[in-house]
């Protein structure tokens, strides 16, 4: 065998073995790297995973409360302190054009407009349908407000007054027209005219802005009970 010939094997028996070397080698690294990953941690744990599967769905159940829902939560005077905020009183007042009017006419119209006597404080009061609930009040306007009711015959006054106060059991609007239709019922039956809290007359314009302070005041209302309601939703 000529030498080139047998140079020429060896040289490619070498090649071989080098790249036997090299693929065996590259094999062994492969299998190494797949082991080294398989023992890795998970990026999230199985408990966090399931941990956080309960929390979306926690969140997926919580309700968002609806408007109605917020008007319905009750405010503590402790609340309306805590936002600075004070009872708003409305007052209608129907005054005598003549001086005086009397008791039996009073008791008449109070029946007539579904004002209930308070007997044991001697005032009347206009609730809401059949329950016990208050919307509104009628006092005398002469001290101490009261009324005698076991001799209505013998009693005079030279004018009555309507009040409530808010927040109440329903919308203040609601309730101050209420006591605005109630009070001119009144002035009709019984002769007199409507007065604003100051005693000065009662124009379209007192009760324009009497129902602006209103809306003012209840959205803040709003905004209070919102802000309250999301403490337990």
């Amino acid at each position: 065998m000529e030498h080139t010939t047998l140079r020429l094997i060896l040289f490619v028996c070498g090649i071989l073995v080098i790249a036997g070397i090299y693929f065996f080698d590259y094999i062994g690294r492969k299998k190494d790297k797949i082991a080294r990953d398989n023992r890795q941690e998970p990026l999230i744990s199985n408990e966090q995973a399931s941990m956080d599967r309960h929390e979306i769905l926690a969140e997926d159940e919580i309700s968002i409360p609806s408007d109605e829902e917020i008007n319905q939560i009750p405010l503590t005077e402790d609340d309306l302190e805590a936002a600075d905020l004070r009872e708003m009183i409305l007052q209608i007042h129907v005054v005598s054009k003549s001086g005086e009017f009397n008791g039996l006419d009073i008791q008449a119209i109070a029946q007539q407009l579904d004002l209930i006597p308070a007997m044991d404080i001697g005032i009347y009061d206009r609730r809401l349908g059949d329950s016990k609930n208050i919307l509104y009040s009628m006092a005398n306007l002469v001290q101490p407000g009261v009324f005698t009711f076991k001799n209505m015959s013998d009693f005079s006054t030279p004018g009555v007054a309507l009040f409530g106060r808010l927040p109440g059991i329903q919308h203040g609007l609601t309730t101050y027209s209420d006591m605005l239709e109630c009070a001119e019922q009144m002035a009709i039956f019984l002769d007199g005219e409507l007065q604003d809290a100051s005693h000065s007359d009662l124009t379209h314009q007192t009760i324009e802005h009497t129902r602006e302070q209103i809306q003012e005041y209840e959205r803040k209302i709003f905004l209070l009970k919102h802000r309250k309601a999301h403490k337990f939703y």
